[in-house]
């Protein structure tokens, strides 16, 4: 990251247009702003122009990166150079804000992304398809296959939906309310599970991809017996249609996506197992729908595919002790293979489920003979990544809950004499330097009485030594009541 700062624009333009391409380069990087809805480039379209015409190969991809001027990308886009069509596919800064909905792609034809998407290497389609500046309206397009899309080879439109499902729009939550424009973007995406033909190849591109996506939609519609019913006039029958259309949609996924349902010639081994790919891709769509209403969750967590088992156990949310130790009498070690990844079981709340959960991966390290690293290995490893990332919500793995049953007590009762040992030393310490701070300040009080005393009993009584024997009564009276107190209040033990 670069650090230039500049007092005006004309001494940064002046500067930038002189400076190292390495220099520009960073530069731009770092003062490209930060993206939001109202987001407006912070770079001047005049600057950017300038560093364009030094015709520089580092300096163009810098400026292709941060670019939002239609006019700049356009220019740079119809040089034809592959690095800088790869830059401008992952610059995250076009496109974005009000004006970058109105001016969207303008910068080139639609048959020439067509055919960059088509033709250019693989990482044109990543950038492309994994940039956030690729809206919901445009994600819904590539999950569809639809204008720019439209005539895509499979095999390229395949590479298009798996980078698209990684999309940041679809995977990280947001604060910012999108007023419905995501729902037809996830739609189309959920949607491929039932158009998509159920091949190993398919499965492995959706595989570990669902369960990521923020928001559950199923398409249900086209596999109701009936007529949909009206929001508006028939709302309880739409609502009812919902709830049965979300486990309807679940059944066909759970169904098609198996080895048994496949031709694909691929879809067993040469053993004549199940190909892995068909088991996690069930199991990471039912992880994804796992936080779903009481009737979803019952149907997945007592699915007689194990995987789909499997789906719950990772993501599920676990009421109370019974309902997981019933899970883990019934699958062993699906159950932990999953489970250890479950990141509700390590939150701090319900604190008797993630109790009685690290109970049972420490009580079955190696559970028919898991290979390593041992399950308490991985519960160590997230505890503690996931206490780093949301401290807040997953506590201190290093910080034990408190024990229960006799068999701590000893362990506890020694932990409290030592720190109540250390206390009382460090109660000693400080008593000592207190006592001594005190007996100074005693000294130097008596001193004070001591000639106050000797003054006033020498202005009335004539003689210095009388003034000087009573004052010297009067220090060590006031001494030794300074020093009593003192030493009263800091030695004396508390009550109870």
């Amino acid at each position: 990251m670069s650090d230039l700062t500049f007092p005006s624009a004309l001494i940064a333009h002046e500067y930038l247009t002189h400076a190292s391409p390495e220099t520009v380069y960073a530069w731009l990087k770092a003062n490209a702003g930060e993206i939001g809805p109202l987001y407006s480039s912070p770079l001047p379209g005049e600057l950017l122009k300038a560093l364009v015409a030094r015709n520089d190969a580092i300096i163009n991809l810098g400026v292709a990166s941060v670019a939002t001027e239609p006019d700049i990308l356009r220019g740079l886009w119809k040089s034809g150079d592959q690095a800088v069509r790869n830059a401008i596919a992952g610059n995250s800064y076009r496109d974005q804000g009000v004006m970058g909905i109105l001016r969207r792609h303008t910068w080139a034809e639609q048959g020439e992304l067509a055919s960059a998407l088509q033709d250019s290497n693989s990482d044109f389609v990543k950038l492309w398809c994994t940039n956030p500046a690729l809206d919901f309206n445009g994600l819904k397009e590539a999950f569809s296959k639809e204008v720019i899309y439209e005539n895509l080879s499979d095999d390229r439109w395949l590479a298009v939906i798996y980078w698209a499902l990684q999309n940041p729009n679809l995977t990280v939550r947001s604060d910012r309310h999108h007023e419905g424009t995501d729902f037809p973007a996830y739609r189309a995406a959920w949607f491929l599970l039932i158009t998509r033909p159920n091949t190993r190849t398919n499965a492995y591109v959706f595989a570990e991809r669902y369960s990521k996506l923020t928001t559950f939609v199923a398409p249900y519609e086209t596999l109701l017996d009936e007529k949909l019913a009206d929001i508006f006039t028939e709302r309880e029958k739409w609502q009812q249609q919902q709830r049965d259309g979300e486990i309807l949609f679940l059944r066909r996924v759970f169904e098609r996506w198996t080895a048994a349902a496949s031709d694909d010639p691929n879809a067993r081994d040469k053993e004549g197992n199940e190909a892995h790919e068909f088991q996690t891709l069930r199991q990471d769509v039912a992880a994804a729908a796992a936080g779903r209403g009481g009737e979803i969750q019952n149907f997945i967590k007592n699915h007689e595919d194990v995987y789909v088992r499997r789906g719950y156990y990772r993501a599920g949310r676990f009421s109370n002790v019974t309902e997981l130790e019933t899970a883990f009498q019934k699958d062993g070690k699906d159950f932990l293979e999953s489970a250890i990844y479950n990141e509700n079981l390590y939150a701090a709340y319900p604190k008797d489920v993630r109790a009685a959960f690290r109970q049972l991966v420490e009580d079955n390290p190696r559970f028919e003979s898991y290979p390593v690293p041992s399950f308490p290995r991985i519960w160590d490893y997230q505890a503690t990544e996931l206490f780093k990332r949301e401290p807040v919500r997953y506590p201190d793995p290093n910080v034990f809950d408190e024990q229960q049953g006799e068999q701590h007590v000893p362990k506890a009762t020694e932990q409290r004499s030592e720190l109540l040992s250390r206390l009382d030393r460090i109660e000693t310490i400080v008593g000592g330097c207190a006592l001594i701070l005190i007996a100074g300040m005693a000294i130097w009080l008596a001193w004070q009485v001591q000639r106050a005393v000797a003054s006033l009993t020498e202005s009335h009584f004539a003689g210095q030594g009388l003034g000087d024997a009573v004052g010297g009564v009067a220090f060590l009276i006031t001494l030794l009541a300074v020093w009593q107190g003192a030493s009263y209040i800091l030695l004396r033990k508390p009550h109870g």
